[in-house]
């Protein structure tokens, strides 16, 4: 991100928590960042259909009720706010036709963007029945009876009486909004974020009672489409169920057909009608899109299977996962989500280097939690939870090869490529990595275009770690003295000094990125957790440990 300042990219919430994924309905595909190597973790995935893909299985679109549509005397004023490359011109572009085939004399405004790079966009599109009246073609402040909201950023930037388009007016103004996140640049690099939940509150508070729709038509749109792309249609569709457009059915189907691609226009229309089934039945529409949700057992029988699958002592090895990692468990009692985040991190320690770093990583975690005090949310077990983790699982070239050859990741390219080995698809990868070796004092390192067969013989080289002591010493070196930080941790009856010691267990946090962007990170974090301990007082920088 910082690299290229490129927003064809998100961030997604994972098992590992939140980690940047390429926004594929924003993604132009032109291999720039890759040709710019700013990143050694780029792939090129190829997939190859022998027939059509098969449709997605959508809700009855068939009688589906029509609304009475809006009526209005005089003018019907309409915004809609988007990000370029949203779709927010073929919105103007159908209500435009709609209202002319209607008979209305219509203004409209389009303010572009910059399309698929996250400038913002708003356009203004306006009903009159009066063909000799003089409008301006933007909505006045307070007029707009129909606020469309293809992005939720936009939608309240627009809204919100501290910017400068304060169309909405709390008396008259209906909403359909997209609740999804669309990531800005700052907010991907860090520096600036943003709380959806806040900004419908905003929006809702510039609409009138009943008069808002939020949901992720983002969702949606990709579950069913295979890209987010129909979200503007969505919309228009779930508006026109509403009752919130002044035009008929006929008008704004003909309008529709008129504005998009001739190639495009069965999913469009099915689109359109689908917004209008989310319309009357909304939850059980958009369920389509809801993510899998996983617990603790689920988590446990998942990763046990993946394990049994292994050549030579697969079963034995899931067995001793169970083992471990549901002791684990037991002498922590912690809530839902943190067993969890264990279970996970001992699953991918064992895929990592076999047991024997799960087995530490779970008992240093431990041995924090008996010294951590209950009334304070047992903080400093969940940093060291998150961060043994990250610090022991060094991404070498074997983790690496693992990780880009895993069943999960597999399966999650299936799922976000719409690859369908049953309708006869195959696909290919090619991954545009940068692997480097120290031999002899000498640090190595080359560009391989390499194929998933020849990364399954990498990751089978555990072996190299131990041949190669200098491979990643900086990582390894990283690991023990963070390791030292936890052992370090004791029970503290000053709350000063325990909220001190947490801060310093959280440093590795903001480690990350490949070799070049992490290893000043990780001279930072051991830094910064000194100068803490430091401060702490006492000798070697501590205040006297009290046992509890």
């Amino acid at each position: 991100v910082e690299a290229t300042g490129c927003p064809g990219l998100t961030v997604e919430d994972t098992l590992h928590g939140p980690k940047i994924a390429t926004e594929l309905s924003h993604c132009v595909a032109d291999g720039a960042c890759a040709r710019g190597k700013v990143c050694p973790s780029f792939e090129k995935i190829t997939v190859t259909r022998n027939r059509a893909p098969r449709k997605k299985q959508l809700p009855d679109l068939h009688s589906i009720p029509l609304p009475a549509p809006a009526s209005f005397e005089g003018v019907y004023y309409m915004s809609t706010f988007a990000v370029g490359g949203m779709g927010a011109g073929v919105v103007s572009a159908v209500l435009v036709r709609a209202g002319l085939l209607q008979g209305y004399h219509v203004h409209f405004l389009d303010k572009k963007g910059l399309a698929i790079r996250n400038g913002g966009v708003f356009g203004h599109i306006i009903f009159s029945k009066d063909k000799d009246q003089t409008l301006s073609p933007m909505v006045p402040y307070g007029k707009a009876d129909l606020i469309l909201g293809i992005d939720i950023l936009e939608t309240a930037r627009g809204l919100d009486p501290a910017h400068n388009m304060r169309v909405a007016n709390s008396d008259r103004t209906a909403a359909v909004v997209n609740t999804h996140k669309t990531e800005t640049v700052l907010s991907l690099m860090g520096t600036d974020s943003f709380n959806t939940a806040e900004l419908e509150m905003i929006i809702r508070g510039g609409t009138k009672g009943g008069g808002y729709l939020g949901l992720d038509f983002s969702a949606v749109s990709q579950k069913v489409f295979g890209t987010k792309l129909y979200v503007n249609i969505l919309i228009l569709g779930a508006a026109f169920q509403k009752g919130r457009l002044p035009v008929s059915l006929e008008n704004m189907l003909s309008a529709l057909e008129s504005s998009v691609p001739k190639a495009d226009r069965e999913d469009n229309l099915a689109a359109f009608h689908l917004g209008r089934r989310i319309a009357i039945d909304g939850d059980s529409v958009s369920s389509t899109g809801a993510a899998k949700k996983r617990d603790y057992a689920s988590i446990l029988d998942e990763k046990s299977a993946i394990l049994e699958k292994k050549p030579f002592g697969g079963r034995a090895l899931a067995r001793k996962y169970r083992e471990i990692t549901e002791q684990a468990a037991r002498w922590m009692d912690m809530e839902g989500p943190w067993k969890e985040k264990i279970a996970v991190r001992a699953y991918e320690l064992i895929q990592y280097g076999g047991v024997k770093p799960a087995e530490k990583y779970l008992t240093l975690a431990w041995d924090a939690y008996r010294k951590d005090r209950k009334d304070m949310d047992h903080a400093a077990t969940k940093a060291v939870i998150e961060n043994l983790f990250k610090v022991t699982a060094i991404k070498d070239e074997v983790y690496v090869a693992h990780i880009l050859t895993s069943d999960e990741k597999l399966a999650r390219d299936r799922e976000r490529y719409g690859i369908d080995p049953a309708n006869g698809d195959r696909v290919s990868y090619t991954h545009l990595n940068r692997p480097q070796f120290t031999v002899f004092g000498f640090d190595l390192e080359f560009d391989l275009n390499s194929k998933n067969w020849m990364l399954r013989i990498i990751k089978r080289c555990g072996f190299l770690r131990g041949v190669l002591p200098g491979w990643h010493r900086r990582e390894n070196e990283f690991r023990d003295w963070y390791e030292g930080l936890v052992r370090n941790f004791n029970y503290f009856e000053d709350s000063a000094d325990y909220k001190a010691y947490v801060e310093a267990l959280k440093c590795p946090e903001q480690v990350n990125g490949y070799r070049k962007v992490r290893y000043p990170k990780m001279e930072w974090a051991k830094s910064r957790a000194e100068q803490i301990l430091k401060a702490m007082g006492g000798p070697g920088g501590q205040r006297p440990l009290i046992r509890k």
